[in-house]
């Protein structure tokens, strides 16, 4: 099968698959990334089913990525991938049930700041402090809707607040009591 980039085969090494054992959510969205072009040969080979030609790209996607999760989750976890899909890609809105961390104190820096690129090694959307660095540097991370341009950006811990990278992963960051700005 074409992986995900649409030019070569699914491969967990190159980043272009769906993993069988993923969350329904990013089943879903991983589906839903494929270019158009790949919709017949998913619709066949993933989904196991003819996708109806009447209906736009992201219809047929739709119908393919609910199929996908569907037969490794079940039919609820798909109405909620599609569902989670809708809110937080289509509408951008958050999403309802969201994780929540609190920044340990060894994050913190002398003047009570944390650096972003620490809260997603923490929150767990980066293996490493340049991973995440690279993240920022993409424009990939928004705190509180923000984008945040600047790979040395601080957070000041002053309220909660909302981290998230691409459309797909969100989390509540909650400031430390010990921490003081």
């Amino acid at each position: 099968l074409i992986g995900l980039d649409g030019v070569q085969k699914m491969s967990k090494s190159l980043g272009n698959y769906v993993g069988v054992t993923e969350p329904a959510e990013a089943q879903f969205g991983k589906v839903m990334s494929m270019p158009d072009s790949l919709i017949p040969m998913y619709g066949r080979y993933a989904a196991f089913c003819d996708v109806d030609a009447s209906l736009s790209p992201m219809e047929q996607k739709k119908q393919i990525a609910s199929a996908v999760v569907a037969r490794y989750h079940d039919e609820t976890a798909a109405k909620r991938a599609r569902d989670f899909f809708e809110r937080t890609v289509q509408r951008k809105e958050l999403p309802q049930d969201m994780r929540e961390v609190e920044v340990p104190r060894k994050l913190a820096l002398q003047n009570g700041s944390v650096r972003i690129s620490d809260l997603l090694v923490h929150a767990r959307f980066a293996q490493s402090r340049r991973e995440a660095e690279r993240l920022i540097l993409g424009k990939g991370v928004r705190l509180d809707g923000q984008v945040v341009e600047d790979a040395n950006a601080l957070w000041d811990c002053s309220g909660s607040v909302v981290l998230s990278v691409g459309s797909r992963k969100f989390i509540r960051v909650k400031p430390n009591k010990g921490i003081t700005s």
